[in-house]
């Protein structure tokens, strides 16, 4: 398998893109963990994922208009979670619990006009990687504009940041923002200016400002804008945060000469793919406080905070005990298998993951994207059975029992016989029991055996595997012959329409030879046997509710689901469906069903 087939199969699992949260966050801001932390009473550790992922966090903390709830699952299940007055108790509660290590500043140095929410994140985040930054501001104080204009917002969780900043490097400078100040900037490395407290030094329009790098069009690159208002004249902090995080990226990519929009698809708010199933999930009521002007307190923070899905997919894995066994999803196991098969040398330590799935395919019809573990293991098998580096071991059983039901102790080709008793050389239909239930039911076998030869006539009876125990063990070389060495007899029957009592049988058969006309037992027996007769007391009521467990190999055959069902119905034999049947089956991990 190349790269780029891993990163298909990869792209395949959503299980680690971002929660619908996160992703409408345009600071992506992890709200998952926070409110894990917050729920558990942890709130020096929420205060951490807060400072890992917002700048200025003690100001955006208490600021933040919260668009990370417009967009949680729980809106139809309670309401969205309080996410915005869950991060002011933990900004409020909590002091700053990590600090900026000290850094050799760097040679390049950068300029920021206007401390207005963009400048000072451009600044906050620029001077986090060792740069030093200048940000000149016009008022009495730094900042003054965002308490005037946040309530929440006190001075004292605002000094608080403004010292961070000072001691990460930004030097602050008091400066009216005029044209003066942008000529004496232009030597600096970078410059950034904040259009809601300089709009004089900003172009005509925000349309001639690319909407990625925040540069002029035509323009120098190491000058950016940002801090637009919005059409209304109004803005959002995390939005103007949001802006000056996207030009603190641009200006270091020209400081280090990097291409200024390679890979930036993902900055921002974005879309996200993640699935969070929700069948079953009863509503929880978003809990108010009992205080509103004072907010929640750290019990009704815990409890609110407790309301959180923790959005993952998994739908796959919940069902199946094969992925549960190995503590992964199928993104990681495409990656292990990927490692697993590029080692020359040394031990395989995931063959044995390999070779344990059963590729029952209830994973690719759980998965909203279709994700096939059974397309991804069995190639994987095949791949290191042709390189010669996966032992047979695993399926050997298997495959010698193949071997003896397509030896002459066992494989038995019959035409059946005309009106005459005389054997008959070529047949219409043949019933192909399969080797498992041949092996292990063969009164049965010729009980069913009789009753199709007496409503249809002449049936054939063919005794031979259809080789899907070698396509199950990867060998291709092996699936191929035994097939070929089918089709041949199947020929020399004359080409008969097959009667399959095992799904995996008709599945085979179906796939490997399209030119074979196969119909499941089940739908000749529903359809085309008159004199099939059941026990008496299942017409009176006398036989117990029975629990329909479908085969795997069929769950994608609409007509053997059908005719089950309605052999059931027609005798009066009272079933019920379980939870998961027909295409969601999970597989029983014997095969094709035949012993049941």
């Amino acid at each position: 398998m190349e790269q780029a087939d891993l990163r298909s199969w990869e792209r395949q699992c959503t299980q680690d893109d971002m929660p619908k949260c996160r992703a409408a966050c345009p600071l992506q801001m992890d709200v998952r963990p926070f409110l894990e932390r917050m729920a558990h009473g942890d709130t020096p550790g929420a205060r951490k994922v807060l400072e890992r992922h917002l700048p200025l966090p003690g100001v955006l903390g208490r600021i933040c208009e919260h668009p990370c709830e417009t967009a949680c699952v729980r809106q139809e299940l309670g309401g969205p979670l309080a996410v915005g007055a869950l991060e002011r108790v933990c900004v409020s509660q909590c002091a700053q619990q990590t600090r900026n290590l000290p850094r050799p500043p760097k040679s390049k140095k950068v300029a920021v006009i206007g401390d207005g929410m963009a400048g000072l994140v451009a600044a906050w985040d620029l001077s986090r990687k060792a740069y030093p930054v200048d940000l000149f501001y016009a008022g009495e104080r730094p900042a003054e504009g965002l308490i005037a204009a946040f309530p929440a917002l006190t001075p004292e969780a605002l000094d608080g940041e403004l010292e961070a900043m000072r001691k990460s490097g930004v030097t602050l400078i008091r400066r009216e923002p005029d044209k003066a100040l942008f000529q004496e900037v232009e030597g600096y490395d970078a410059v950034f200016v904040d259009v809601s407290c300089a709009p004089g030094l900003a172009p005509a329009s925000r349309d001639a400002v690319d909407s990625v790098t925040l540069n002029v069009a035509g323009g120098p690159e190491h000058v950016c804008f940002g801090g637009w208002p919005s059409p209304d004249g109004t803005g959002t902090p995390v939005a103007w945060a949001a802006e000056g995080r996207r030009a603190a990226m641009t200006l270091e990519r020209s400081m280090t000469g990097v291409s200024l929009t390679a890979s930036r698809e993902n900055e921002g708010a974005s879309a996200t793919r993640l699935h969070t199933p929700l069948d079953g999930l009863a509503p929880l009521q978003r809990l108010e406080p009992e205080h509103p002007g004072e907010g929640y307190s750290l019990e009704e923070a815990k409890t609110e905070a407790g309301r959180c899905l923790q959005c993952e997919c998994l739908i796959c894995v919940r069902e199946c005990l094969y992925m549960q066994k190995y503590k992964g999803y199928p993104r990681v196991y495409a990656r292990q298998m990927y490692n697993n098969a590029a080692i020359v040398k040394g031990h395989h330590q995931a063959n044995t993951m390999i070779n344990s799935c059963t590729l029952c395919g209830q994973c690719e019809v759980l998965c909203p994207e279709g994700f096939s573990m059974a397309d991804l293991c069995l190639s994987f098998r095949e791949d290191m059975v042709r390189r010669g580096m996966m032992p047979p071991s695993a399926h050997e059983f298997a495959l010698e029992d193949m071997a003896a039901a397509n030896g002459p102790e066992c494989a038995l080709s019959f035409a059946g016989s005309g009106a005459d008793g005389k054997a008959a050389e070529r047949c219409g239909q043949v019933f192909f029991p399969g080797c498992q239930l041949a092996g292990a039911r063969g009164e049965q076998v010729l009980a069913v055996y009789e009753t199709l030869r007496k409503d249809l006539g002449s049936v054939g009876l063919l005794l031979q595997c259809c080789g899907v125990p070698a396509q199950w063990a990867g060998e291709e070389k092996l699936f191929a012959e035994t097939v070929e060495a089918l089709k041949s007899t199947w020929e020399s029957l004359g080409r008969p329409r097959v009667i399959a009592a095992c799904a995996s049988c008709c599945k085979t058969l179906r796939e490997a030879l399209p030119e074979v006309s196969v119909v499941s037992l089940w739908e000749v027996l529903d359809t085309e046997c008159p004199s099939l007769s059941f026990r008496e007391e299942a017409c009176c009521g006398g036989v117990p509710t029975l629990s329909i467990h479908d085969p795997c190999s069929a769950r994608h055959d609409e007509a053997w689901l059908r005719s089950v069902r309605s052999l059931l119905s027609k005798r009066g034999v009272p079933f019920e469906e379980p939870r998961l049947s027909g295409e969601t089956t999970p597989c029983c991990g014997y095969g094709g069903l035949t012993w049941d």
